[in-house]
């Protein structure tokens, strides 16, 4: 099977440097559960303002989709940003700039391409140089 070249992203470096899941703070059979249902179980938590919270279980089901489930990944930075919650020394802040960017190029790669037009007439009325499929 050829590899994804996103399969190794990991804005993090090393597994210190990730956000901490705090386990006791909720139910033991949320670390059982699939990406995509923890990430259901955060959006109850962000509806109800529960932000510290959301965004923990948003970061887990980030992480355990090993990145790419993007929408739990963007939620969880959304609300760190929100909550100033960038770790000793704002050193966080970086890392989800990273994971902003990942997510933005692949979702870029995969939504739209752009194709350049050439120009051959001499008139520069109502040009169009990008054409988007």
């Amino acid at each position: 099977k050829d590899k994804d070249k996103n399969d190794d992203f990991d804005p993090y470096g090393s597994p210190s440097a990730k956000p901490q899941i705090n386990p006791q703070r909720f139910s033991p059979t949320l670390f059982d559960q699939s990406p995509e249902e923890i990430y259901n179980i955060g959006m109850h938590y962000f509806n109800a303002k529960n932000f510290v919270e959301a965004s923990q279980i948003f970061e887990w089901s980030c992480q355990k989709s090993n990145y790419r489930l993007s929408v739990a990944c963007t939620n969880a930075v959304y609300l760190r940003t929100n909550l100033c919650d960038w770790g000793y020394l704002g050193r966080g802040f970086e890392r989800d700039m990273a994971i902003v960017e990942s997510v933005t190029k692949r979702e870029v790669e995969l939504y739209r391409s752009v194709q350049y037009l050439e120009d051959f007439d001499e008139n520069d009325d109502n040009d169009h140089y990008l054409s988007y499929r």
